[in-house]
C-alpha cells in the first residue's frame, strides 16, 4: 500500500479519505515558503508530495548561486537591450569597434537574491556586438561561470570572447551592485 507522500492528488481523492486530503494541502502550504517555492508547488499541485519535493530540488540547482551569493536562491532577470549607436563603442567581448549606426546590445542582467530579498544588477553595463548575443548569460550559473573565466588567464573556449579583454573591462570581476529598495506607498 502507498504512504501518502507517493500518492497523486488524484489517487487520494478516489480513496475518498479525508484526513490524508487535508494532510496533502496541509503539507504544500509549509512548503511555500517565499514566492519562489509558491509558484513552483502550485503549478505542480496534484502530483505526490514525492514528485513534487524532488521536482522542486531540480528546480533549486539551476537558481542556486554558488559564487556571488553561496548557497542562496536567486532569480536571474537577463536584460538583453538592443540599441543603435550614437558613437564608437569598443565591444566588450571582442574588442572590436562598434560603429556609429550600427545595432549592438545592451546587457545589464537583474538578479534578485530570493533568500536575502535583495536585488541586485551589474555595476557595469556590458556592450556587445550583435554576434554575441547567444554568448551573453541567462543563468545566475552562466554568469558565475563567465565571471570564473575571467579569472583563469589566457582562457580559450573557441567563442570568440577574448576574456583577457572583457575581464580589463570589468575591472578583473563581474561585480553587483544592490538597489535600493523601493517605498511602499
Amino acid at each position: 500500500m502507498k504512504e501518502l507522500e507517493e500518492k497523486t492528488l488524484d489517487e487520494i481523492i478516489a480513496s475518498g479519505n479525508q484526513e490524508d486530503l487535508e494532510r496533502y494541502y496541509a503539507y504544500l502550504d509549509s512548503m511555500k515558503t517565499n514566492s519562489f517555492y509558491r509558484e513552483l508547488v502550485d503549478s505542480f499541485e496534484g502530483d505526490s508530495i514525492e514528485e513534487i519535493t524532488y521536482k522542486i530540488m531540480e528546480a533549486e540547482q539551476e537558481y542556486r548561486s554558488e559564487v556571488f551569493f553561496p548557497g542562496d536562491l536567486a532569480i536571474f532577470y537577463p536584460h538583453i537591450k538592443e540599441q543603435r549607436a550614437r558613437n564608437f563603442i569598443t565591444c566588450d567581448f571582442s574588442a572590436g569597434i562598434i560603429y556609429p549606426g550600427s545595432m549592438y546590445i545592451n546587457y545589464r542582467p537583474m538578479i534578485h537574491n530570493i533568500t536575502s530579498g535583495e536585488t541586485y544588477v551589474l555595476q557595469r553595463t556590458i556592450k556587445v556586438e550583435m554576434g554575441y548575443g547567444y554568448d551573453l548569460p541567462r543563468s545566475i550559473s552562466e554568469l558565475e561561470a563567465l565571471d570564473n573565466k575571467l579569472h583563469i588567464e589566457d582562457y580559450d573556449d573557441n567563442s570568440g570572447i577574448h576574456y583577457s579583454h572583457l575581464s580589463q573591462c570589468l575591472g578583473g570581476e563581474i561585480l553587483l551592485q544592490k538597489l535600493k529598495r523601493r517605498r511602499k506607498k
